[in-house]
This record gives C-alpha cells, sequence and structure tokens, in this order.
C-alpha cells in the first residue's frame, strides 16, 4: 500500500516549454479527445458514449501510472488542461434525480466513467505538489469546490423519498467509490454494499443460505430488512468488524479533500432526510465508522483530514441537526478525534462558545475538546514509512563542542514522547558530527534495555556509555537535559542526564573532539592568521538519517517518536536552571531570554517556589531559579549561546500542515529570503524547519545553519489548543466568565466553571488575563448569585445574577460540588492530603479565604471547607510552604472576623476552631519571631524566679526548631543568643525541666508537644526522645550549653560531698540531732532556692498574657 504523498521537485507553468516526447503527444491527443466528445443529449443511448470515455481515461491513467518520467508527464496533463476536462466531463453525467439513468446497466455504466475519472484525477495528483495546489486553487476558482458542485448535480448523493431498492445499492456505490478515491484504492470500490451484506448476515444469524447474499449484485438484500430502524450498540459493533475486514489500519489518506464532499453528500442519508429502507441507515452508519477507523490509523490521516476543514462540517451537522440515536454518537465520536488537534478557525471556536451557552451537548463537547487539544505541537518521526525520518541541518553555525576557554561543556535539552519502540531498532534522538567524525555525538534510546545511550567517538575504547537510572516508556512526554562538561586537570570528562527537570545519573564519558581545521594547507602563512583558521562545520540532526537507517523500505522499521522542542547550548546548565526550563513545559518554544515566570502555569510556579525554598541560607534571593522566573533569563543563558532551537511553531509543510501562511510571511521577508523560502518549500521536495537559534528570521533563509530539512517525511502535528483559541476570541476571562453566568442549572454551572479551570491550568496567558482583570472576584460574586447566598454588590442598577433552576437540594449539592473543584483548582488533593500544596495563591485567596460563601454553605460542605485548611498545614509534606501561603492570604485575620461577626452551630464550631488553632500554629511564633528582640527573651533569663527562666527557655526552644538555620544563624551571630543561654542556665543546672528543653533543641523538637512535668530519668529520657524516632542531631550548637550545665552539676555535686564529709570527721561524736540538723543544712544547699510551679505550654502563656 503507497505511503503518504512525497513531493516531487515539479516545474511551474512557465517554467519550461512542454516535452515533446511520444508519451506526453499521446497524453494531449487523449485529453483534447474527451473535451471534444459532445454530451449525449435527447433519446440518444449513452452507453457507448460512457464505454469510449471509460477506455480513454483507462489510457490516460495507464500512462501516468508507466511513464518513465512520471513528474514530467503529470506537468503536461496540466498543462493540457486535464483537470479542466474532468471537471467538464463530471459536468455532463447522466443524472439520477431526473430519471436519465434508469436502466441497471446504464447505472452500471455510469459509476464506472465516475470511478475512471476520479482514478485520473488520483493519479494526477499524487506526489505531485504543484498539480494539487494547481487544481485546488486554479482550476475553476477551486477544483474540490467546483468537484463537489458537479457531484450534487447527478442526484446520486441525495435519496429519493420512494421506495426503490436499487437507490440504496446506487448510493453505497456512490460512497463506497469516494471512499476508495479518498484512499487512492480501487480495491474498495465496492466496500459499504459488501458490509452492509456482512451485516444482515450477523444479525440473522449468518449460516450457508445467507452467504448466498454476500457477493456484489446491485440487488436490495432482503436480509437487511431484518435490522432494526435505529442501530443498536450490538449492530454498530458487527458493523465494525465487517469495515475491519476492508479496513485493516495502515491505510493512508491519499486525498483527504475529498472527505469533506463525503460529509456533504452524507447529509442526505441522516436524519429526517433518510428513506424508510434499513439500507440508508445502515449507510450512514458504515460512512462514519469508515472515516473514524481511517483516521485512528495514524496521525498523518488524523492531521490531513484536520486540515480540509471537515470538523467545521461536521460541528455543523453535530449541534444543529436532527441525528437520529446512533448518528449522533458516531459523529460525536469522529468529532472527538478530530477536535484532538483543536478547531479549524476563530469562527468554529465563537460558533462552539455560543453554542455551548445554550447547548449541553455543545457544552459537553467544548469541555471535552479543551482538555484534549492541549497536546504540545510536535515533529512526529514515523520510521514505518520508508526507514527513516529526520531533521537535518547542515551546519551548526557556532564552535561545538564550545572552545575550553568559553566554555566548559555543552547541553542538550528535548522533550521527547517515545510512541513506539521497535524491538529491532534503536530510537536516534540526536546526532552531530564533522565530515571526518573527529566531532561526533549521538544519543539514542537503547532497542532492547530502553536506556539513554551517549555515544561521542568512533575511534574511543570506549565510545559510548550507558545512563541506567532512566527507563523509558511508551507514550509518555520526558524532558531530557543532558549536561556533559570538559575534563580539568584534577577530574575526568563527565556527562549526566536530568529527565524531567531532576538528576538521575552521572557517569565518565569522552569529551568530543574539535573538528579539523578547514584549511588544508596548514603550513602556509596564511593558515596562521586567525581569519583563515576555520574549523570544518559540523552537522546536526534529529531522528535518524537514511544513511544511519538499518533497513530502507515500508513497514521494515516501525520505531516511533516525537519532537516537541529541541535546544542545544554551549553553556553547561545549573540544576535550577534545568527544573526551570523543564517547567515551563513543551509547549514553550522560545530560546530563554525573557523573564520566565510569565510563562509558567500556577502549578510550575509553585514547584520552582517550593524548591527555592530549599536552597542553602542566604542564596534563596540569588538562585538561578529567582532571577530566572523574576529577571531577564538573558543574564543566564546568553542568545548567542544557543546553537540549536528546533520547534513545529517554525516549520514550513509543502503540503496542507503548515503552521503559518506563506503570503502573510512574505510581506515581512526580504526579496533574498523570500525566494529562498519558496524555492525550498514548493520545489526542494522536502518541508523545512527553521533553527530559531538565528533571531531575525530573515537571517536564518540565507544561512547554512538557519534552515533545516525534514527528510523521510516527519509529519508536522500543531494542535490549534481552544484554550488558545479563546483568548482570541474576545478575551478569556470574558467570554469564560459569561458562560459561567448564563449557565442556568447545577450541571451547566459545573461544566462552565470547568472549561474555565481547564483552561487555564496549562495556559499562562490565561491566567494572567484572569488576574490582571479581576475574574477571580467576578467569579466569587458569580458563584454566590448562583447559590443564592445573595450578592455582594450593592450597586444602583445592578442586576443579580439568576439562582439556578430547582430547589435547596440542588443548591446544597452545586455548593458541595463547587467547593471541591475550586479546592481541587488550586492544589488541594482531597484523595490524598499528604501531596496538596497550594498552586494558585490568588484564586485560593478570593474564592475561599476572602469570600464567607462557604460559612453560610449546609453542613458538610463548611466540615471539608474548614478540614481543607487543616490538612494544608498539618496533613501535607508541603505544610511549610502552604503555611507560608497562607500567612500571605492573611487568614488568622479572616478567621478572627469571622469570629467576630458571624454565628457559629454548636456541630461546625469544632471544626472551626481546629482550622483556628491549626492557622495560627505557626502564625503567632513568627509574629513573635519578627516584632519582639532576641535581647528582650534573653533578659528573661536573668530573673530569679525559676518559671520565668523555665518558660523563656521554652519560647527560644520554639524558635530555634521552628524557624531552623535562618533564625539560628541571626540568634548565635546577631545577638550571641546560645552564648547567653550558656552562662545563664548553666546556674539553673538542677532544673529538671530545662534538660527536656536543651535535648529537646538538639535532638529538633519542639517543646510544645513535650510534656515537661513528666517524672525525670532515664525511662522518661527513653519515652520521650528516641521510642518512636531514631536519634538524630539536628541542632549541634546547643551542645555547649548542655555540656555547661553538666560541668556546673558536676562541680557543685563534688563540692557538696567534700562539705558533707569534713563536717563527718570534724564531729565524730555529736548527737544524732546535730547531725541531722548538719544533713539538713547541706540538702537545703543542693535543693533548688525556688519552688517551681507546673510549666505550661506557649500557646496558654501568651493568651495568659
Amino acid at each position: 500500500m503507497d505511503g503518504p504523498p512525497r513531493r516531487h521537485r515539479s516545474s511551474t507553468t512557465t517554467a519550461r516549454p512542454s516535452p515533446g516526447n511520444e508519451q506526453s503527444a499521446v497524453l494531449r491527443s487523449l485529453i483534447e479527445r474527451l473535451a471534444e466528445n459532445p454530451p449525449v443529449t435527447g433519446d440518444a443511448d449513452p452507453t457507448a458514449y460512457i464505454q469510449k470515455e471509460c477506455d480513454d481515461l483507462r489510457q490516460i491513467r495507464q500512462l501516468l501510472i508507466d511513464s518513465s518520467d512520471v513528474t514530467q508527464t503529470k506537468d503536461s496533463f496540466r498543462r493540457a488542461r486535464g483537470f479542466e476536462t474532468l471537471l467538464r466531463i463530471f459536468r455532463f453525467l447522466p443524472s439520477f434525480e431526473n430519471e436519465q439513468v434508469s436502466g441497471a446497466d446504464e447505472q452500471t455504466e455510469t459509476f464506472e466513467l465516475l470511478r475512471a475519472i476520479l482514478n485520473v484525477l488520483s493519479e494526477a495528483l499524487y506526489e505531485h505538489w504543484t498539480n494539487r495546489r494547481y487544481f485546488a486553487k486554479k482550476v475553476d476558482g477551486g477544483g474540490w469546490k467546483a468537484l463537489e458542485q458537479a457531484l450534487s448535480n447527478t442526484g446520486v448523493g441525495r435519496c429519493s423519498k420512494g421506495e426503490n431498492p436499487a437507490q440504496d445499492t446506487a448510493q453505497e456505490k456512490f460512497f463506497s467509490i469516494l471512499f476508495a478515491f479518498a484512499l487512492g484504492e480501487d480495491t474498495l470500490g465496492r466496500i459499504f454494499g459488501n458490509s452492509r451484506r456482512s451485516l444482515a448476515q450477523a444479525v440473522n444469524g449468518g449460516g450457508e443460505e445467507n452467504g448466498k447474499h454476500s457477493g456484489t449484485s446491485g440487488e436490495h438484500d432482503s436480509h437487511t430488512l431484518n435490522l432494526c430502524l435505529d442501530l443498536g450498540d450490538g449492530d454498530l459493533a458487527n458493523l465494525g468488524k465487517s469495515l475491519g475486514t476492508h479496513i485493516v489500519g495502515d491505510e493512508v489518506l491519499r486525498n483527504p479533500e475529498i472527505v469533506p464532499l463525503i460529509i456533504h453528500f452524507w447529509t442526505s442519508l441522516r436524519g429526517d432526510n433518510a428513506t424508510s429502507f434499513n439500507a440508508s441507515n445502515v449507510l450512514s452508519a458504515s460512512v462514519i465508522v469508515a472515516l473514524q477507523r481511517v483516521v485512528e490509523a495514524s496521525a498523518y490521516n488524523k492531521v490531513a483530514l484536520q486540515s480540509t476543514g471537515v470538523l467545521s462540517r461536521i460541528l455543523r451537522c453535530l449541534f444543529e441537526d436532527d441525528l437520529r440515536v446512533f448518528e449522533k454518537t458516531l459523529i460525536s465520536q469522529l468529532a472527538n478525534v478530530l477536535a484532538e488537534l483543536g478547531l479549524d478557525s476563530l469562527e468554529d471556536g465563537y460558533c462552539l462558545y455560543r453554542k455551548a451557552s445554550s447547548s449541553d451537548d455543545a457544552a459537553d463537547f467544548l469541555l471535552r475538546t479543551t482538555k484534549a487539544s492541549r497536546e504540545p505541537p510536535h515533529i512526529q518521526f514515523d520510521l514505518s514509512l520508508h526507514g527513516h525520518a529526520s531533521v537535518e541541518l547542515p551546519s551548526l553555525g557556532g564552535s561545538f563542542p564550545p572552545s575550553s576557554a568559553s566554555s566548559a561543556g555543552y547541553t542538550f535539552m528535548a522533550w521527547i514522547r517515545v510512541d513506539t519502540f521497535d524491538s529491532n531498532s534503536h530510537t536516534t534522538i540526536f546526532g552531530a558530527f564533522d565530515s571526518s567524525e573527529t566531532c561526533f555525538v549521538l544519543a539514542y534510546i537503547e532497542k532492547d534495555t530502553r536506556h539513554f545511550i551517549l555515544q561521542t567517538s568512533v575511534t574511543s575504547a570506549k565510545p559510548s556509555v550507558r545512563f541506567k537510572s532512566t527507563v523509558f516508556q511508551q507514550g509518555q512526554w520526558y524532558h531530557i537535559a543532558l549536561v556533559h562538561r570538559r575534563a580539568k586537570a584534577t577530574s575526568s570528562s563527565r556527562a549526566a542526564l536530568y529527565i524531567d527537570g531532576e538528576f538521575t545519573e552521572q557517569v565518565r564519558c569522552h569529551f568530543p573532539g574539535n573538528p579539523p581545521l578547514s584549511n588544508s594547507n596548514s603550513g602556509s602563512f596564511a593558515s596562521v592568521s586567525s581569519a583563515s583558521r576555520r574549523t570544518t562545520s559540523v552537522q546536526a540532526f534529529l531522528g535518524t538519517p537514511q544513511n544511519l537507517a538499518s533497513r530502507i523500505g515500508k513497514n521494515v522499521i516501525f520505531s516511533r517518536w516525537s519532537l516537541a522542542t529541541v535546544h542545544l547550548v554551549q553553556v553547561v546548565l545549573s540544576d535550577e536552571l534545568i527544573a526551570v526550563y523543564y517547567r515551563l513545559g513543551p509547549r514553550y518554544n522560545g530560546n530563554f531570554q525573557d523573564v520566565l515566570g510569565s510563562f509558567m502555569t500556577y502549578r510550575a510556579s509553585a514547584e520552582l517556589s517550593y524548591r527555592n525554598d530549599f536552597l542553602p541560607s542566604g542564596r534563596d534571593d540569588k538562585s538561578d531559579i529567582m532571577t530566572a522566573i523574576h529577571e531577564k533569563a538573558r543574564a543566564l543563558l546568553p542568545e548567542s549561546r544557543v546553537l540549536l532551537n528546533i520547534s513545529p511553531f517554525a516549520a514550513f509543510d509543502a503540503m496542507f500542515q503548515t503552521n503559518v501562511h506563506e503570503l502573510q510571511l512574505v510581506k515581512l521577508l526580504s526579496k533574498r529570503a523570500t525566494k529562498n523560502l519558496q524555492h525550498l518549500t514548493r520545489s526542494g521536495g522536502n518541508s523545512i524547519a527553521v533553527n530559531a537559534a538565528v533571531p531575525a528570521l530573515n537571517h536564518a533563509l540565507v544561512q547554512d545553519h538557519g534552515i533545516a530539512a525534514l527528510k523521510g517525511e516527519p509529519l508536522l502535528i500543531v494542535p490549534q489548543s481552544l484554550d488558545d483559541m479563546v483568548w482570541r476570541i474576545g478575551g478569556y476571562a470574558a467570554v469564560s466568565l459569561k458562560l459561567v453566568e448564563l449557565a442556568q442549572t447545577k450541571e451547566s454551572v459545573l461544566r462552565a466553571v470547568e472549561i474555565l479551570f481547564e483552561s487555564m491550568r496549562t495556559n499562562w496567558r490565561n491566567s494572567e488575563a484572569m488576574e490582571k482583570e479581576n475574574g477571580y472576584g467576578v467569579l466569587a460574586v458569580l458563584l454566590r448569585d448562583k447559590m443564592g447566598f445573595g450578592s455582594y454588590i450593592t450597586l444602583p442598577g445592578h442586576v443579580r445574577t439568576a439562582t439556578i433552576q430547582g430547589g435547596t437540594d440542588e443548591r446544597e449539592k452545586l455548593a458541595a460540588d463547587l467547593l471541591r473543584l475550586i479546592l481541587q483548582f488550586c492544589g488541594y488533593d482531597e484523595q490524598k492530603v499528604e501531596d496538596s500544596i497550594i498552586i494558585n495563591p490568588l484564586g485560593y485567596r478570593v474564592l475561599l479565604v476572602d469570600c464567607d460563601t462557604w460559612r453560610r454553605a449546609p453542613v458538610q460542605v463548611q466540615k471539608l471547607y474548614y478540614a481543607q485548611f487543616v490538612h494544608l498545614i498539618e496533613g501535607s509534606r508541603f505544610h511549610a510552604f502552604n503555611i507560608k501561603r497562607l500567612n500571605r492570604a492573611r487568614i488568622v485575620k479572616r478567621f478572627l472576623e469571622a469570629m467576630k461577626g458571624e454565628t457559629f452551630s454548636r456541630e461546625i464550631f469544632p471544626h472551626f476552631l481546629r482550622a483556628f488553632r491549626a492557622a495560627t500554629k505557626g502564625t503567632l511564633l513568627k509574629k513573635f519571631a519578627t516584632t519582639v528582640t532576641n535581647r528582650w527573651v534573653l533578659h528573661l533569663l536573668a530573673e530569679s524566679n525559676p518559671r520565668v527562666v523555665v518558660l523563656g527557655t521554652k519560647i527560644i526552644a520554639r524558635l530555634v526548631v521552628v524557624h531552623g538555620p535562618e533564625y539560628n544563624k541571626h540568634f548565635a551571630d546577631k545577638t550571641g543568643g546560645f552564648i547567653a543561654l550558656k552562662y545563664r542556665l548553666k546556674t539553673w543546672w538542677n532544673e529538671p525541666a530545662l534538660w527536656i528543653i536543651c535535648f529537646a533543641v538538639l535532638l529538633g523538637y519542639d517543646v510544645a508537644a513535650i510534656d515537661l512535668d513528666r517524672k525525670f530519668d532515664h525511662f522518661s529520657l527513653f519515652e520521650t526522645f528516641l521510642k518512636d524516632h531514631p536519634l538524630k542531631i539536628a541542632f549541634p550548637i546547643v551542645l555547649p550549653v548542655i555540656t555547661a550545665m553538666l560541668d556546673t552539676g558536676l562541680r557543685a555535686v563534688v563540692k557538696n560531698n567534700e562539705v558533707l564529709g569534713d563536717a563527718e570527721r570534724s564531729e565524730p561524736r555529736a548527737n544524732s540531732q546535730q547531725h541531722a540538723h548538719a544533713q539538713s543544712d547541706l540538702s537545703n544547699h543542693m535543693r533548688p532556692k525556688h519552688t517551681r510551679q507546673r510549666s505550661m505550654s506557649m500557646e496558654s502563656g501568651l493568651e495568659s498574657h
């Protein structure tokens, strides 16, 4: 079976005179004879006329196939006005509506003529881009439109209301011929008649008796009459099986432009236009099922069909016409598949949003399309077509590998997805080499282990290394970053692999050699000059070039993978910068020169902020992460150091799938650049991709390192995502919020809010628009009105949004579902609370914190509302990050305002109180640390009251443990806090609570969770610090305080023992009363001078003051 059309180099109409060879002369004579044949009129028998034209058309087709110079022969066909002649024959086909085709023989001959015309047209267009462009744009104002009109005039595509069994058979033949033309497969000319008979046999049980009806007779099959009028799931399943015997999954759309015509004629079969005969039902279903199977066969078919604009016609049928149940199901499935690449035009997007405001079906389709069309634009390398597929750049432009004086190495980054692995072939990703292969780099995924392999030499004893840490899976997008450092005097060359922004493995790897000098006369004086010392250019490629393919041909290699973007830079990037570039996502296609934080989604920004919090103290504000997301990132990676940047956004396809309108682009280019672009796209035979590392397009089109050729037919897939389209339709916030406002039912409100969130989830532009236009505030007001809680706005003239239809139960259900939807959007995971992280602080604050709507909701909704605060602060592994963002949202102030001005039920108040305590857990302590100086706390240790000393030490211990190294550094260096603790606490060595506090600081325990009134012995210490947790020294800086207390205590005990011994020796004969009195004095000397009161927690202490 033929592959997708390859473009031949062909001459234009005025490029050279028509060839005078024998084949061209015969071709011209046949075309002239067809053009001169008069149409059949009156009562003349058309059979002989049709047979003669069929013979001539078959000869023309054979000439186009067998010609020794196919391109030249097809050029001759165009110059001889062959396309115009074919349309002329179409226009004079007999009419089925006017009963010009009355008998079975006339019908057969007419369809043979139709098949012959389309076969010639298919061969004239096949693999010839100039002919295809000429027919589409210059033949009668548009060849496909003229063809549609000519076929409509025959009337064969429209059903009559009469009950003529042969009429259905004629329609089956008609659609079968059009479908065979779409695939370029003449053997499918009877596909729909055969599938109907197969379905009838399946429904009626099959058997030998039914087998005789499986032929291709033109008579109506009686078994079809046993089918139900509205096909069920079982009938559709059987229909899919019967079509599966004809459509096996490797078909290629050779002429996708005919599909809009098929859909146009299909509308005569569906709904009220169908006859009462069930064969029309079967044919209507068969056409859509067959198209869906072809579209799902390959990405090429999907892209080719979507480029024809057929989705616009399908949507009009889906939402504007009355369809039967099975027709609506099938056409909706086909629309869903095509909508994965987005909509055809802004007009379609506008109509869809307008329809979604009043139609549940349209709104459901809008939501599905918004989610499905977010796939990043990419280039697919399908080796099953030819055995090779590549993007080849003749020169990198700059030095590679970079010189030791300018850089410590290089970095290669790419977003890839392996769609299909071939167990017998490696998946080649990237390569670079010079003509001598002194400089050689090859990166690929190994066929059996699926490990990443880097080869940097063809002569070294160990030319390649394997990264074993990652096993690549099919169908998953990966961000690969390979950082290769050259050897130093003290270390060897090493290559580090990063997957999805995280370091995975580092291995020793030979650094690529420098390419040799291009000047061969190295002994001359000229070779000494710097101007002549140029190295040999280094070529680069992506995918598998033809000279590296293990086998050439169709379906000999089945490897297929996709590339979103790729960058090669002359810089060793840091871990932090790689993490930033990964979180830009596969839809980013720039050179990393702008303020990159503007291009990030909420989740990406939150993850980077969280990562930045764990940098060493003192660097968090000066890290590469903060520089890249808040300042111009060109300071970290100058644009001059970018050697390669390939993405589908800057690619030109000579066929249909171009992402840039050529006529509009030409106006912006210089004459030389325009000439090169037209030469490359029209007569070069390949699609091209601009190396975006060259900043100006005019420069890229005239330089060797500015243009890469797509060879082996890599497929450009550029989805027109709906989240981008809504921004262009009328502004994201206005359009999306209007959809929420117009929703009248619980389901429509939830769907509208989900559409709004999904359009913003992965689109930085929409997120920015929502913030700048106060979209969250408007949304909060709309939702409050929808739930019936009243409006914030009391200004004159304000029209309140209508509450949803239904009673109180509906509004309560809406509140619960909306809360879950908003929490999920803001980062809360109800199923895995430990992974919950506030990714959208503004949306969280406006929709949840500042809004009192949820405190008026039903009991169960309020319980969830308060529980999520507790989970974010106490149950999440990102609790410190969440607390930081909640504090910025002034959560404690909002809670205090609620306590002052609102009432709580007995059932709800415990939940509110728990959330309030969780919110204040770290807030008051942090406020204390920033407003109260450390010297004031240290002054408490000079008091004579042991209770004051214990509480003061407890405050310091909580500050040290909770705030960590940042606070400790300030406490130790600026105020000498630990030195003051050492000298103040050593005199209180006999206070057990102080020992527990000091050990808690040493081991990193928060003293607020420790009972200081427990008995002070070995068992209690073990229970407190070692029973449930392994021993770990957290803050060794407190160890001198402990040793000072221990030293003071030991000295006091030794001294007291000495005093006691001297007293016993000096008064051996003292009476027992005197001896007891001496014992009492010594005991009083060792006893604390102040009785210790019961200690309390910090919170209760602060409350009492």
